[in-house]
């Protein structure tokens, strides 16, 4: 089968990008208790208008054939806000979708070419993805096109049965508040701070980076919360910092950095820090906690996995040449 590559045309595409984005949403995370198929459709599609007016950050790519018929699409954001430990600039395929009808046919694989060429002549060499772990196809096609596995997402639902045990029964665990963290903690957040920063660099550009990080934290500390895990002396040997996020469909807690003095300091207190999370985040009303760990962080994943998380997906990249 023929087909070109072409720019999208919003007036044009836009209800078959939204309908097949929307059915690729659907049967990953299914449709939000309370709400039609059809409701959850048309506040997606708000969302995604919303989201890609923006054309200075985003670009889409559709695969159409001779007959007119709209096969698929990749959509592209330029990640203009890095996070403090990333070092340059990078694309993020936030969406390839073929109509299920057009699949096998190589239209993924030359929509995925297509759109590294036109971000090489943007003067941009990375390109980042997030692939679910139930999407195998997926996954294999990216690992033969070039790309490799960075971090993981793991995700753990929790048992709304417990949700009003009393968290403070948990005595070497506190709750404190964003500068309390900062401050106390200030030694093991950078540790763990440049175990996620994948590319050498001086102690300077280390120091300035984190200092980047720590005010990023300080702007949203309402969205932010700090445990402290004590020792038998009462003095900080662990930490986790998270945050609550909603969304239509779901509200998560993700632990957004989690750091120990040692390894046998977190062999010992994390399911007993993790248990205390659990209840805390049932008792306002959480589903599920997510947490995102690098390769270098097997120790953690093997723990986490021990205490009921399951692998969710991965994010993989390339490098363009």
């Amino acid at each position: 089968m023929s087909f070109l590559i072409r720019e999208f045309d919003n007036a044009k595409d836009f209800e078959n990008f939204a309908k097949l984005s929307f059915e690729t949403l659907v049967s990953i995370k299914g449709t939000p208790p309370g709400m039609s198929y059809q409701e959850f459709f048309e506040w997606a599609k708000e969302w995604v208008l919303d989201y890609i007016e923006d054309l200075e950050l985003n670009k889409i790519f559709v695969a159409e054939n001779d007959d007119g018929n709209y096969l698929g699409h990749i959509w592209l954001s330029l990640q203009d806000e890095l996070k403090p430990w990333e070092f340059e600039e990078y694309f993020w395929i936030q969406n390839i979708t073929i109509d299920n009808k057009f699949r096998n046919q190589g239209i993924g694989t030359k929509l995925m070419n297509h759109a590294e060429n036109w971000i090489k002549r943007q003067e941009v060499i990375n390109i980042g993805l997030h692939v679910n772990s139930e999407s195998r196809d997926a996954f294999l096609l990216y690992k033969t096109l070039g790309y490799s596995e960075y971090r993981t997402q793991f995700i753990n639902k929790i048992n709304p049965a417990h949700k009003g045990d009393n968290v403070n029964e948990i005595h070497n665990i506190k709750n404190i508040t964003l500068n309390e963290g900062l401050n106390s903690l200030k030694d093991m957040i950078f540790k763990s701070f440049e175990v996620k920063m994948r590319k050498k660099a001086s102690k300077e550009i280390i120091q300035t980076k984190f200092n980047t990080y720590i005010d990023t934290l300080k702007n949203k500390q309402d969205e932010n919360h700090v445990f402290t895990i004590l020792n038998s002396d009462s003095q900080p040997c662990g930490y986790f910092i998270i945050s609550i996020s909603e969304w239509k469909y779901k509200k998560s807690v993700t632990i957004k950095d989690i750091g120990f003095a040692n390894d046998s300091i977190r062999a010992r207190f994390f399911p007993e820090a993790y248990t205390f999370i659990k209840k805390w985040a049932l008792n306002q009303d959480i589903s599920f906690i997510e947490i995102e760990l690098s390769k270098s962080q097997k120790k953690l994943a093997n723990q986490c996995k021990e205490q009921g998380f399951e692998m969710f997906g991965c994010f993989m990249e390339k490098k363009l040449t």
